[in-house]
């Protein structure tokens, strides 16, 4: 199974308001939409897994799990951020 790396981080806040989680690769997100996820699980959410499970098997490129991951988590609204600054 790999672990691939995203072009960009994304920030999600899936619990407590003042705890944000900087999601830099396929693993940590699957972690979030496996042990973290607190909402329904919807057609975007279980396009996200697949996405994911996807790229760990190697059959799809890590772009496609980091978008279908974004949508999943913009829509349980806890995307924070999928274009941080890059200057720091």
């Amino acid at each position: 199974m790999q672990n691939r790396r995203f072009h960009l981080p994304v920030i999600v806040q899936p619990g407590r308001l003042d705890r944000t989680i900087v999601v830099t690769d396929t693993r940590s997100a699957a972690d979030i939409l496996v042990r973290r996820w607190r909402w329904p699980r919807t057609q975007r959410y279980m396009r996200a897994a697949e996405c994911c499970l996807e790229v760990a098997k190697g059959r799809k490129p890590p772009h496609l799990a980091r978008r279908a991951f974004i949508s999943a988590a913009r829509e349980a609204r806890i995307l924070i951020d999928d274009r941080p600054d890059q200057s720091a």
